[in-house]
């Protein structure tokens, strides 16, 4: 956690639902999650920058649920990660959110689904679906999805960044 740099940028943390379930999550209410692959997308701009912040959604038990993401990560463990920092885009990260670029870039994906309007997204300014992206489980994908070279693609792709920009990392 201590190579992940205390600066504002965006990230995507994946949870990998072995099974379906129903969990409470705040306003959202009760919710059923479908087994699958689920990416979520975010920025950090507080103190402490990424490292702060995807150390929380990495904990599986964050002090308190704040987020939309703490009630899913409470039951779910991540499994990988992404982050870019805001020094790596060419783009007004505040004009331009990544996090909303990403998710309408995953939403295009002919396997993917939103499977909680609204999830992640209850301050988005963009045309944003949700922050959370599912994908159908697969068992010919080895690694989690995030770690794909396609998904890898459409991520630097869409904000028009090298690869080697996006700096991605698994989790036992």
């Amino acid at each position: 956690m201590s190579s992940i740099p205390v600066l504002p940028g965006a990230y995507a943390v994946q949870f990998t639902l072995v099974l379906s379930h129903t969990i409470t999550i705040g306003s959202l209410g009760k919710v059923h999650l479908p087994q699958g692959e689920y990416i979520y997308l975010g920025s950090a701009r507080g103190p402490g920058g990424l490292r702060a912040r995807l150390a929380r959604h990495l904990d599986q038990q964050p002090a308190k649920r704040h987020w939309h993401i703490d009630y899913l990560h409470a039951t779910n463990r991540a499994c990988a990660f992404c982050y870019v920092t805001d020094q790596e885009i060419e783009i007004h990260p505040i004009l331009n959110p990544i996090e909303c670029i990403w998710s309408q870039a995953l939403n295009a994906h002919p396997r993917s689904f939103i499977p909680v309007p609204g999830f992640g997204a209850g301050d988005c300014l963009s045309v944003c679906s949700a922050h959370l992206i599912a994908f159908p489980p697969t068992t010919s994908q080895p690694l989690p999805i995030l770690t794909s070279a396609p998904i890898q693609s459409i991520l630097a792709n869409s904000i028009a960044v090298p690869q080697e920009a996006l700096i991605f990392g698994l989790l036992a």
